[in-house]
């Protein structure tokens, strides 16, 4: 056994690695694979998202967003990060339909000081 729960996590973490370090194509690569390798994995496609989003390429990041979504409707990670898509195009209130979407999904992510928080408060 390799040590994965599932098919392609191994491949998902370095991608997250990647992603996190800034080296947004060798993310995407990576990220690609995990998807051929197991197309339901929705993290991956979220993370390939967020990706796209760090490069601003919008509209792939709108369809890798959508694509998590379309396999969880009740993936609040996806609703809120996609939220911050929305608010980047200037669709102010899909990114606010967003961010109530993943915090009646999770209303943790509201908690402390983080970024869903700061906005709802205006800070």
């Amino acid at each position: 056994m390799n040590g994965e729960s599932r098919p392609g996590e191994n491949r998902y973490r370095l991608a997250n690695k990647y992603l996190e370090d800034g080296d947004y194509e060798e993310a995407l690569r990576i990220f690609d694979e995990v998807i051929v390798e197991n197309p339901e994995y929705k993290e991956a496609h979220l993370g390939k998202a967020i990706t796209f989003l760090q490069m601003g390429q919008l509209g792939e990041a709108r369809t890798s967003f959508d694509r998590a979504i379309a396999l969880d409707d009740q993936y609040a990670q996806a609703y809120a990060n996609r939220g911050i898509l929305n608010d980047k195009a200037g669709q102010y209130e899909a990114a606010l339909h967003d961010y109530r979407k993943a915090l009646k999904l999770n209303p943790e992510l509201a908690e402390g000081p983080g970024w869903l928080w700061r906005f709802l408060r205006n800070i």
